[in-house]
C-alpha cells in the first residue's frame, strides 16, 4: 500500500508501538511485546515480526523512538534492561530499513503537549490520545480498566514523527 505512515515507539517493557497513517489515524496499536515469566523480558522475535509485518503492508514508514537515559536512583540491572531493549529496537529498525530519529522525552512532549500546560506527562498523553482518537481502545487488554500510557505515549511520538519528517 503506497501510503506514508509514522511509527512511535515507547521502548520500555511497559511501552508501546503505534503506527498512524498520513491522516494521523491509528493503524496499529500494541503494547511492547514481552515474554511473561518470573522476570519479564523483551520478546525480540515478536518485536521483529511486528515491525516486519508493518514494512510489508506499508511502503513508507518513518519512526520516532524515545532516547533512553540513566535516571537517578535507577539500579544497574534496570538500566541494563532499558539499554538492551533500546538496542534491540534500534537493530530491528535498522535491519528493516525503517528510518528513525532518537528523540528525548522533553522534545516530543514539548511539541505534542504544547497546549496542555504543565502536569503529569503520562496523564497528558492519555488525555491527548483519548481526545484525538476516541474510537481507539487504549487499554493494555480488554480486562484492564485504565488506559495504557505506553501505548498513548507511543501514539504521541507517532504524531511527533509525522511533524518532524514532514
Amino acid at each position: 500500500m503506497n501510503m506514508k505512515t509514522d511509527l512511535g515507539i515507547d521502548n520500555g517493557k511497559d511501552g508501546g508501538i503505534v503506527l498512524i497513517n498520513e491522516d494521523g489515524n491509528v493503524v496499529e496499536s500494541l503494547v511492547m511485546p514481552v515474554i511473561e515469566g518470573v522476570k519479564r523480558e523483551f520478546d525480540p522475535s515478536t518485536i521483529y515480526h511486528v515491525l516486519k509485518t508493518m514494512t510489508e503492508q506499508f511502503d513508507s514508514i518513518r519512526c520516532v523512538i524515545e532516547k533512553v537515559q540513566a535516571m537517578p536512583k535507577q539500579g544497574s540491572v534496570s538500566m541494563m534492561s532499558i539499554g538492551y531493549g533500546h538496542g534491540l529496537l534500534i537493530m530491528a529498525l535498522t535491519a528493516l530499513a525503517i528510518p528513525f530519529r532518537l528523540v528525548g522525552p522533553k522534545e516530543w512532549q514539548r511539541e505534542v503537549f504544547k497546549h496542555a500546560g504543565k502536569g503529569d506527562t503520562k496523564q497528558q498523553s492519555v488525555k491527548y490520545a483519548r481526545q484525538t482518537q476516541p474510537s481507539v481502545d487504549w487499554r493494555r487488554n480488554e480486562r484492564c480498566k485504565i488506559d495504557h500510557d505506553g501505548k498513548t505515549d507511543a501514539y504521541a511520538m507517532a504524531q511527533y514523527a509525522k511533524q518532524v519528517f514532514n
